[in-house]
């Protein structure tokens, strides 16, 4: 797991709310790799990990791009 590249790599791939149907598909490829259920919904996805433990703990993310240019 390189947290790093998938942050450049996400950078590579902007899309406005609701249409961020790349970067769907790359969260899911990368999720395919562990051990957990998977669930999408519209552009979205949900990974649930060890559905049978007595604590939950919930993780949330924002993937879309807003539409300004970044001033480097």
């Amino acid at each position: 797991m390189n947290i790093t590249k998938y942050r450049e790599d996400l950078h590579q791939i902007p899309e406005i709310g609701f249409n961020e149907y790349k970067t769907q598909e790359y969260i899911l490829k990368i999720v395919k790799n562990y051990d957990c259920s998977i669930q999408t919904v519209k552009t979205g996805v949900l990974c649930f990990f060890n559905n049978n433990a007595k604590k939950t703990l919930a993780f949330r993310s924002d993937m879309d791009a807003l539409k300004i240019e970044e001033k480097n």
